[in-house]
């Protein structure tokens, strides 16, 4: 038997046990199919570098109990009053991001135990726990695909500010003299009193590998690596 751990708390501290016969499918990329008229070979196959969301059931066994109704009750904020969309499944240090979730029809067992089946729908990726800053002139992305990364910018000045990653540069406006983050999945740049700055370029991306990088000012960079199973 298993566990997953949501906000913090492990599935086995609510009596509930995973059952190991689970298949988390693998992301696969769309693919998109193009007639050529005349083309002999058949249609060409173009890839999108979309990933879908993973859509999978856990099913736990809750052993011994003994008033179901109030027992399933008090199960309910495990599931649903989680935070920070964090699913940990049988290690502590890989997630998936959590898009929704939902509770099945339960199953009574020999009269002993209740089988709970909760399907998940997820980010297609797993994320690391622990995403430590890295800074310097080189960042590797250990992922299997680029990823967007979160980058924090130390400088107390007004003036323009330009990050280049990979030969290509993206430059901020800053309004207020604060340190700031530059978000690159939302597509924006903020300080820490929620101002909006404005920007010129392409949000930078981190490729699979290393990556050049530099800014004229002190940062730090959170990689958001993406992993499989």
């Amino acid at each position: 038997m298993g566990y997953i751990i949501l906000n913090g708390v492990k599935s086995t501290e609510k009596g509930l046990l995973l059952k190991n016969d689970y298949n988390i499918p693998i992301a696969n990329e769309t693919l998109e199919r193009i007639s050529v008229l005349g083309r002999k070979e058949g249609d060409l196959t173009i890839r999108t570098g979309s990933y879908p969301d993973l859509t999978f059931t856990l099913e736990f066994i809750l052993r011994n109990w003994k008033d179901s109704s109030s027992e399933i009750k008090a199960l309910i904020p495990f599931f649903f009053a989680n935070t920070d969309d964090k699913l940990f499944v049988n290690n502590e240090e890989y997630y998936y991001e959590i898009v929704s979730k939902e509770i099945g029809e339960l199953n009574y067992k020999n009269g002993r135990a209740i089988i709970i089946p909760v399907t998940f729908t997820t980010k297609p990726f797993l994320k690391l726990k622990d995403d430590t800053p890295v800074t310097g002139n080189e960042i590797l992305n250990r992922g299997i695909i680029e990823s967007e990364p979160l980058i924090n910018i130390n400088s107390s000045t007004r003036k323009t500010i330009t990050v280049t990653c990979n030969g290509q540069e993206f430059i901020v406006e800053p309004t207020t003299s604060n340190d700031f983050y530059i978000d690159c999945s939302r597509y924006i740049v903020y300080d820490s009193k929620g101002t909006l700055f404005k920007t010129r370029g392409a949000f930078p991306k981190l490729k699979v590998g290393n990556n050049t990088f530099t800014c004229t000012v002190g940062y730090k960079v959170y990689r958001r690596e993406l992993f499989l199973i």
